[in-house]
């Protein structure tokens, strides 16, 4: 069996693990999936990982220890598109054998302080959307965004990301399988400050093909104040 056979079970999982430790990589590790999408990650010089596992890093190189991070089994065929565009700071376009992802994680720096998250998001989105023509795309991570959000406007919103997507037919794996709205969802992925009374949904999967599964692990309060997200196709 190749690894283009191996692909069609893929298991992929995005958690931002909040306060990256080794404790949390190996408990992170221990679900069992091929690749990790991962929020709050150290740098391959802060964690270590098995021989079969290897991993990208990106981030603030004066803080190596809060990047944004994507652990892979390394029986597939995983590097960063050529085409990446590093001014949008931390969200990752890369291919998994024949397989575009793009790891989201907008975060506010020095650079883009004045955007709000959905227009970060969306900046990248709109700068990259020209390759997923043709291929087979999926979308994850910690968007940072949420229906109400303060700063929301008619031209940068989660609901405009939702937008851009379907343009695209990259539908949301959460609202196709639950047929909640957005904004009306049941389960949260976020607890603001660890609080229970305080949920949020701001992590998101989209994809253009055809999954297999697709579900929010239960809150894990010693691991984060996310869900993890998990995806099987």
């Amino acid at each position: 069996m190749n690894s283009l056979d191996l692909i069609s079970i893929m298991k992929i999982i995005s958690y931002n693990i909040h306060h990256c430790s080794q404790s949390k990589v190996d408990k992170l590790l221990s679900l069992g999936a091929d690749l990790y999408i991962v929020p709050e990650l150290s740098d391959i010089d802060h964690v270590t990982l098995p021989s079969s596992y290897s991993m990208f890093w990106i981030g603030d190189n004066s803080n190596k220890k809060k990047g944004l991070g994507v652990i892979y089994n390394t029986i597939y065929n995983c590097k960063i598109a050529d085409w990446y565009n590093s001014v949008h700071e931390y969200i990752l376009p890369f291919w998994c054998d024949d397989i575009l992802i793009l790891a989201i994680w907008p975060t506010k720096t020095k650079k883009n302080k004045e955007k709000s998250y959905p227009q970060i998001t969306i900046d990248a989105i709109e700068d990259y959307v020209k390759h997923f023509k043709n291929n087979k795309v999926f979308i994850c991570g910690d968007f940072n965004c949420y229906v109400g959000q303060s700063g929301e406007n008619s031209k940068y919103s989660i609901a405009k990301v939702f937008e851009l997507l379907n343009i695209h037919n990259l539908k949301s794996l959460y609202h196709t399988t639950t047929k909640e709205k957005l904004g009306e969802e049941l389960i949260p992925t976020f607890y603001y400050r660890f609080n229970k009374c305080s949920p949020f949904f701001i992590d998101y999967a989209f994809s253009n093909f055809e999954v297999k599964s697709f579900e929010i692990l239960k809150w894990d309060r010693a691991m984060s104040d996310h869900c993890a997200l998990v995806a099987q196709f």
